[in-house]
């Protein structure tokens, strides 16, 4: 990503959208880049864009077995990712996804793409190999949590540690 992609060097909030598996990669690991992000997320640093299909991601995979396994080996408590959950969305950005959703070779990661879209979001954030073939999705560039902390930092974008 080249540094003419930096919004919120200009003074405002960058505008993301964040995938399900960062999400819990974040609630699990708070000292993460993932984590780091939710930080940023919670204290109004980064705008969170969001869709009621996205929400609901993140409720339903808060139930999978793995995502069980993995809270239990990071001794996080269902009442600390419906915490997470409750903050994120009470500073996040609702979108209405208007219209018909990119295409994308993964069915169920469209609606990232969307969203992104249709909320003219500055960056969206994934681990997910469907979504980083894609690239850019309007104003959004598609990179991995460490890639969006490095890009913001070499901005002069001072996020939360």
């Amino acid at each position: 990503m080249h540094a003419d992609h930096l919004p919120g060097a200009y003074g405002t909030v960058d505008r993301i959208c964040l995938d399900a598996n960062c999400l819990i990669a974040g609630v699990a690991s708070p000292t993460s880049p993932p984590g780091r992000i939710l930080r940023n997320i919670a204290s109004g640093r980064l705008s969170l864009q969001m869709s009621s299909s996205i929400l609901d991601e993140y409720h339903e995979l808060a139930f999978k077995p793995r995502v069980v396994a993995l809270f239990n080996r990071y001794d996080v408590s269902r009442s600390e990712l419906s915490a997470m959950l409750t903050l994120l969305v009470e500073n996040a950005s609702l979108v209405q996804l208007d219209g018909e959703a990119p295409p994308c070779r993964d069915e169920d990661d469209r609606m990232y793409l969307h969203c992104a879209l249709v909320s003219q979001a500055d960056w969206l954030i994934t681990r997910d190999k469907d979504l980083l073939e894609v690239g850019t999705i309007g104003t959004a560039a598609i990179l991995v949590p460490e890639e969006f902390i490095q890009q913001l930092d070499q901005g002069g974008v001072e996020l939360e540690a």
